[in-house]
């Protein structure tokens, strides 16, 4: 199992530097103020992240797709929706932002803190050489790389050291062309394939 794939540690000042870029990265949502049946609020960094409404039960309601705009206004008018629990969720291609939104006749209320906020690991691939990257975590995450025949090469617990994570795996071509590298976090799971072909 030796010759599957090694283990590359990274140095310290690359953490900070990545962390670093990650925060240039990531989206800001402001709120302001919540009038009776309209949500308005600010996305800052909102290159490629997409907007969804939605409830538990009928579903999505309404989605949208930001394009390459650093920063965005909208205003959804919520006046015909039903009574109940609703949730605005931001994403971009590194993080999850999940808002929940409570209608009562007509009124609107708005939670500004997020009731779910998800650091997606971030993967960096060179030829077969995968660097796996997370920042700002709080509490161990588990990840593995499998191969599509369900053969574990790697599972492991990791907590991270100063919040960041950063394994690198150099995959061998030779023991499989696909593998599947997972990493779960408060039930969360996130998962890549990587085809060496």
């Amino acid at each position: 199992m030796k010759n599957v794939f090694k283990i590359i540690s990274i140095a310290g000042a690359l953490l900070i530097s990545s962390k670093a870029m990650s925060k240039e990265k990531d989206f800001s949502i402001s709120f302001g103020n919540i009038a009776s049946q309209t949500l308005s609020f600010e996305v800052n960094n909102a290159e490629n992240i997409s907007l969804f409404i939605y409830n538990d039960a009928d579903g999505e309601i309404y989605s949208e797709k930001v394009g390459n705009l650093n920063h965005v206004t909208k205003t959804y008018n919520m006046g015909n929706f039903e009574d109940g629990t609703y949730f605005l969720i931001a994403e971009s291609e590194h993080k999850l932002e999940k808002y929940k939104i409570q209608i009562n006749r007509k009124n609107m209320t708005l939670e500004k803190t997020p009731v779910k906020e998800i650091i997606k690991p971030e993967f960096v691939i060179n030829g077969n050489k995968v660097s796996l990257k997370m920042d700002n975590l709080q509490g161990s995450v588990n990840v593995s790389v499998q191969d599509l025949s369900n053969n574990i090469y790697f599972n492991e617990a990791r907590t991270p050291k100063d919040g960041n994570i950063n394994i690198s795996f150099q995959l061998n071509p030779k023991t499989s062309e696909n593998y599947i590298i997972a990493v779960e976090r408060n039930g969360d799971i996130f998962s890549r394939m990587i085809s060496l072909k």
